[in-house]
């Protein structure tokens, strides 16, 4: 999936320090803009401001993937849990009935499809709850020694896992969105700066040293460079 494509040349983090420059620049010399460009009077600063502001607040590539890279990892964790707790389980059903068909009532049959896949584990995980905590099958696993508290972990570990399979789901299909909403909230921040330089030309065309406080980039727009492209622009999935 395609996602916009940045206007300007530069990191995130570096034209959003470089366009608090221009701000507050600008503030300081607002009325020898305002005399040239009276378009630039309030509210621009305020609305420069916010701008910055809102596209600061958002989270980069690397923060949105950190937090989905978390849930996998406790995902992967919950998992290995499950599959512990299966095995216990399977270790009593075994010693109370020693009946492969008990077993697999329990669902050993299917353990090992679902060992790595989550959606079956929570399946699995299910159906060994529901079977254990039927009164027959409850009254040989409790008199065996395999404890309630056991039964109902199995119920608790399969809704953990499937309320975070639910973030992590949703959190990659919100992925695009949000990728798209702090691109174009870059693009803006950029807009601003880009009316400041243009209108720096005119404001300070004797003064070479404003001229390059104004500057989009530090050499000329020819020579810049674009950035490695980011996780947001490859857009890949976990």
């Amino acid at each position: 999936m395609k996602v916009k494509q940045r206007k300007f040349l530069i990191g995130d983090l570096e034209m959003l320090e470089k366009s608090q420059v221009f701000l507050n620049a600008f503030i300081e010399r607002k009325a020898l803009f305002v005399a040239k460009f009276p378009n630039l009077t309030d509210p621009f600063a305020d609305e420069f401001q916010v701008a910055i502001d809102f596209a600061d607040s958002l989270p980069s590539s690397d923060e949105i993937n950190g937090e989905i890279s978390e849930i996998v990892f406790n995902l992967k964790e919950k998992m290995a849990f499950g599959q512990r707790n299966l095995q216990i389980l399977y270790s009593y059903v075994n010693i109370g009935w020693e009946s492969v068909a008990k077993m697999n009532e329990f669902g050993k049959n299917k353990y090992l499809k679902a060992r790595e896949n989550y959606g079956k584990m929570i399946e699995l995980l299910e159906l060994a709850f529901n079977t254990a905590q039927e009164s027959e099958n409850k009254a040989v696993l409790l008199n065996v020694g395999y404890s309630q508290i056991q039964i109902d972990e199995l119920n608790i570990l399969a809704n953990e896992i499937d309320a975070m399979l639910l973030q992590l789901n949703e959190m990659k299909s919100n992925r695009f969105v949000l990728t798209e909403e702090r691109i174009m909230a870059m693009n803006n921040v950029w807009t601003f700066m880009k009316r400041l330089n243009k209108a720096s030309k005119v404001v300070f065309v004797d003064n070479p040293a404003m001229l390059k406080l104004f500057l989009l980039y530090p050499t000329s727009h020819s020579k810049a460079k674009k950035p490695k492209k980011t996780a947001e622009e490859v857009f890949e999935t976990a």
